[in-house]
C-alpha cells in the first residue's frame, strides 16, 4: 500500500481567479516540506502543475510561453509550456519534453507532474513521487527542490511572505492589463525572448 502524498493548499480562491483570467499565465509557487518551486499553468478552467524548473538546466518555466502542440501523430492538441532559456517544450499534462511538431523526445517525463484541486478556497496542490520510496527519478528534481537554509547560508522567507510576493505579482499583472500596459521585455509577437542554448553556458 502505497501513502500519498497530502494536498497542500498553493493558492488562495482570489489567487486562483487571477491566475485563471485570460491572458493564459503561469506563475511559480514553493509548495511543501522540504518545500519545492511547483509552476501552476492555467490552461481554460483547468490548473495544470509541474516542476517549475526547466529539466534541462533549470530555466524559469513561469516566464516561458503557454503554447498550444499538436501530436505528429494526429493526437489532440497538448498545452505546452517552452522554457525562456534554450527554448525545450514540455507537455502540461504529461511532463514530457516535446518538439516543436509534437513528437515527444525520450521514454519518461522529464518534468514531475502534480496533482492540482480547485476548492471554494483556493487551489491545492498534491506532489507526486518527489523522493518518496519506489519513486521514478525524474530530471526536473535536481532543480524543483529549494535548497535549505543551510545550504543556501542565510534564513528562508516564512511561506505567508512568498504567498504575499506571488500575490504582489498577480495584482501588479492585473493593474498593468486594467491600464493597457504591457509586462516584460517581449518579441514582436507578444512571446518572451530566449536564448539559444550556445550562447548562454
Amino acid at each position: 500500500m502505497s501513502v500519498q502524498a497530502p494536498w497542500i493548499r498553493a493558492l488562495g480562491s482570489e489567487e486562483l481567479a487571477r491566475l485563471r483570467a485570460p491572458p493564459r499565465r503561469a506563475a511559480c509557487v514553493e509548495v511543501g516540506a522540504p518545500a519545492r518551486k511547483v509552476l501552476l499553468a492555467a490552461c481554460g478552467d483547468e490548473v495544470l502543475a509541474l516542476d517549475a524548473r526547466c529539466a534541462h538546466r533549470g530555466g524559469p518555466l513561469e516566464q516561458g510561453d503557454i503554447e498550444d502542440v499538436a501530436g505528429n501523430d494526429g493526437s489532440a492538441v497538448a498545452p505546452t509550456i517552452r522554457c525562456p532559456w534554450h527554448g525545450r517544450r514540455y507537455c502540461l499534462r504529461t511532463g514530457r519534453e516535446v518538439s516543436a511538431d509534437g513528437a515527444a523526445v525520450g521514454s519518461w517525463p522529464a518534468q514531475r507532474v502534480h496533482t492540482t484541486e480547485a476548492r471554494p478556497d483556493g487551489l491545492y496542490v498534491r506532489l507526486s513521487g518527489a523522493g518518496g520510496e519506489g519513486a521514478r527519478p525524474c530530471p526536473s528534481d535536481e532543480f524543483a527542490q529549494v535548497p535549505s537554509a543551510e545550504a543556501r547560508g542565510g534564513a528562508r522567507l516564512p511561506i505567508a511572505m512568498e504567498r504575499s510576493a506571488l500575490q504582489a505579482l498577480l495584482l501588479a499583472e492585473a493593474a498593468a492589463e486594467d491600464t493597457g500596459a504591457a509586462a516584460g521585455a517581449a518579441r514582436a509577437d507578444g512571446g518572451p525572448e530566449f536564448v539559444p542554448d550556445e550562447f548562454l553556458f
